[in-house]
């Protein structure tokens, strides 16, 4: 893909799914605006364009001025943001080499581990839903089911805790899951502490290329 300052999608016009096609701007992308334009009007579906890293969608035709307006708004945004590097305490993500490292040292990562722990950084104090995660790391007929997500976030937890950040993936109950640093005071208090080691390993297995 070229150096584009900006992408515009019309998903209605590519061959494959529009999803598919703005999740890969974004993996081989990670600043580059995207806007999307479509005619699918279902909120679920636009929501889930913005998941996969749209920075704006569009179901109408707008005027010229009002899009150029939008797009100077992202750019905004975005000028202070531009670093190819994702810090969350002690976690840096280093796009451009699709690199993770811990207090400095380098994590060794899957393919879609390494994809899992940057939409987790990049949303950091939010729940991300598994579902979200499930759409961002695959797509079509490749799909598995969500257990799928649980294997990852387990491994991703292990590898962690190995760098004595194994607490840091948080499950959000009927959300999904969550990157926070400090543990919740009541879980302090309450529970006693297990380690990532001693967690029972979710049942279904990962094809080792994951």
């Amino acid at each position: 893909m070229g150096p584009y300052d900006i992408v515009f999608v019309d998903l209605d016009l590519t061959e494959n799914p529009g999803e598919d096609l703005v999740r890969s701007i974004r993996q081989i992308k990670p600043q580059v605006p995207i806007f999307a334009f479509t005619t699918n009007r279902d909120l679920r579906f636009k929501i889930k364009i913005l998941d996969l890293g749209a920075d704006d969608v569009m179901t109408s035709l707008c005027p010229i001025d009002e899009l150029l307006a939008r797009v100077r708004a992202v750019l905004r945004r975005l000028e202070n943001h531009m670093s190819s590097t994702l810090t969350f305490g002690p976690i840096q993500v280093l796009m451009e080499r699709r690199q993770v490292t811990v207090s400095g040292e380098t994590l060794r990562l899957s393919p879609t581990e390494y994809q899992l722990i940057e939409l987790l950084v990049r949303r950091h104090g939010m729940a991300v839903p598994r579902e979200t995660c499930l759409a961002y790391l695959y797509t079509g007929k490749d799909e598995p089911d969500l257990k799928a997500i649980d294997v990852l976030v387990w491994r991703l937890r292990k590898k962690l805790a190995a760098h004595g950040c194994g607490n840091m993936i948080r499950n959000v109950w009927g959300h999904g899951f969550k990157l926070e640093i400090d543990p919740p005071a009541e879980a302090v208090s309450s529970a006693p502490r297990r380690r990532v080691s001693d967690m029972a390993e979710p049942a279904l297995a990962v094809a080792a290329g994951d």
